[in-house]
């Protein structure tokens, strides 16, 4: 039995939404439906069934669900076991960085605690050393905290594919309807400094990416991200790029940063497998 695929069942039924349980596990949700279809055909059994807007267990995924649940919960008891006497490493990081940088060991390696946090939550925790890692798409200077460099993107203006706006300046930008991150966070700050002021006529403030780039396929307004988080999007045709005459694409640096009390410890041997640099 695939261990991976029951993971995946059981949080979709947990969670009784794929979507969910995608956000849940950090995989895409294609990867969530293709692993249960792949799960269902092995066994040429049916587990989950529509309901509504959401999806329910069958009578035997009733029953798979069950047991796969002491399965999980022991699974728990014993990382507990194993794991109580020493510290987990604390790792924090904007959702969006998190998602380039994570490899799949990370969702499973039970020393590493994970805070998916807006940029500037992520700096004062850092004052405050609550962090042994934080990764930001923010050059910043902290005496506890070594920095690197690590790989770059660009941040972009999107819209949905059937948006009649295609090509428009940064004025014009300001009366359009825009989506927009919450106070606080990195894409917020720059889109106020690339427009100029923080007066948006028409914008819908969210505090998470998976939500704007919902609203910008559902044509809502054009949003101001890292290309990198919508690049599937953009290559399923669900979005596409709007080009600013008056902006010029700037580069989105991310930077890895090491509390120096941390130097020499378990950071040595587990950063490289658990962070996909």
């Amino acid at each position: 039995m695939n261990l991976h695929q029951l993971r995946i069942f059981y949080t979709v039924a947990q969670c009784q939404s794929v979507g969910q349980a995608a956000k849940k596990l950090y995989i895409s949700q294609p990867a969530v439906s293709q692993q249960l279809k792949q799960f269902e055909s092995q066994y040429q059994v049916k587990l989950l069934q529509p309901q509504g807007r959401g999806i329910a267990l069958t009578p035997l995924g009733t029953k798979v669900y069950e047991q796969a649940k002491l399965i999980f919960e022991q699974e728990a008891y014993l990382e507990t076991i194993l794991t109580a006497a020493t510290p987990p490493l604390r790792l924090g990081g904007t959702a969006l960085a998190l998602e380039q940088l994570l490899s799949q060991s990370t969702v499973t390696w039970s020393r590493l605690k994970i805070s998916r946090l807006n940029t500037q939550t992520l700096i004062d925790q850092m004052a405050l050393q609550q962090l042994d890692l934080a990764v930001l798409p923010q050059a910043v200077t902290d005496p506890n905290y070594q920095r690197f460099a690590l790989q770059p993107d660009q941040w972009i203006f999107v819209a949905a594919e059937g948006d009649p706006v295609t090509t428009v300046t940064r004025s014009q930008l300001v009366d359009l309807p825009l989506i927009i991150r919450e106070v606080g966070s990195t894409t917020h700050q720059l889109l106020v400094d690339i427009l100029g002021t923080r007066q948006l006529n028409q914008a819908i403030e969210v505090n998470d990416q998976a939500t704007a780039i919902q609203l910008a396929k559902q044509q809502l307004g054009i949003y101001f991200c890292a290309a990198a988080s919508v690049q599937a999007a953009i290559q399923a045709h669900d979005l596409k790029q709007v080009v600013v005459t008056d902006y010029q694409p700037q580069v989105r640096q991310l930077y890895l940063y090491e509390r120096h009390a941390m130097a020499g410890s378990l950071i040595d041997q587990h950063l490289r497998q658990t962070l996909a640099l």
